[in-house]
C-alpha cells in the first residue's frame, strides 16, 4: 500500500482533509490501525486518537477555537470610546496625544485592565482607532491674510529683484533630537 500524504509539514486545511480522508476506513472498519497510518503518513497513535474522538464527537472535522474571553465588556467599550473621542485630560497629558501608554493607564484606572501596551495598537485597529499624524501648519494661520500677502507683497519683491537688489530671508532656526511631529490615536475618518 503505497503512502498518500508526503509533505512533512502541512496546513490546517490539509491535516483536516487527511482526517477526513480516514474516516470512512474509521467508520467501515475495513482497515486496520497500521494499515490507515501507513496509508495516511501518521503514527498508529494518531490513529487511535482519530478513533476516540470520532466515537466521543461524531466527526473529525475541525473545531473552532473560540479564543480567550474579552477583558472589556460591551458598555465598558462604549465608555472607554466615548473617553478616547473627548480627547485626553490637559492635567494629566499636557502634549494632547493618546499614545499608548496613556490609553493603557486609562484603560487601568477606569476599568482595572491592564493590557499590554505592545497590544494595544491591535486592540485600537479593532476599536476603530488609527494613528494620526497632525497637520503640518498652525490651526491659527489665517488663510486670507496669506493669500492678501501673496497678491500684494510677491510682486513688490519680484520688483525689487529684477532691480537688481539683493533679497535676503531670514528666519530663526533651533535644532533638537527631540522629534516636533509627533502622532496620536484618534477615529478612523
Amino acid at each position: 500500500m503505497a503512502q498518500v500524504w508526503q509533505p512533512a509539514t502541512l496546513s490546517r486545511p490539509q491535516l483536516e482533509e487527511r482526517r477526513l480522508f480516514a474516516e470512512p476506513s474509521l467508520r467501515e472498519g475495513t482497515l486496520s490501525s497500521a494499515q490507515l497510518a501507513e496509508l495516511c503518513g501518521v503514527g498508529s497513535s494518531a490513529v487511535r486518537k482519530w478513533r476516540q474522538r470520532l466515537r466521543s464527537q461524531g466527526s473529525l472535522e475541525a473545531t473552532v477555537a473560540s479564543g480567550p474571553l474579552r477583558r472589556l465588556t460591551d458598555a465598558d467599550l462604549a465608555e472607554l470610546i466615548g473617553l478616547l473621542q473627548a480627547g485626553p485630560d490637559p492635567d494629566q497629558y499636557p502634549d494632547q496625544r493618546w499614545t499608548c501608554p496613556c490609553i493603557r493607564a486609562v484603560i487601568g484606572l477606569n476599568f482595572d485592565v491592564w493590557y499590554h501596551v505592545d497590544h494595544l495598537s491591535r486592540l485600537l485597529h479593532a476599536w476603530g482607532f488609527s494613528r494620526q499624524q497632525p497637520v503640518k501648519w498652525a490651526a491659527e494661520q489665517d488663510q486670507d491674510a496669506v493669500a492678501a500677502w501673496i497678491d500684494t507683497r510677491v510682486p513688490e519683491l519680484e520688483r525689487t529683484i529684477e532691480a537688481g537688489e539683493t533679497l535676503a530671508f531670514l528666519d530663526e532656526v533651533g535644532f533638537s533630537l527631540k522629534p516636533t511631529v509627533a502622532r496620536t490615536w484618534a477615529p478612523c475618518g
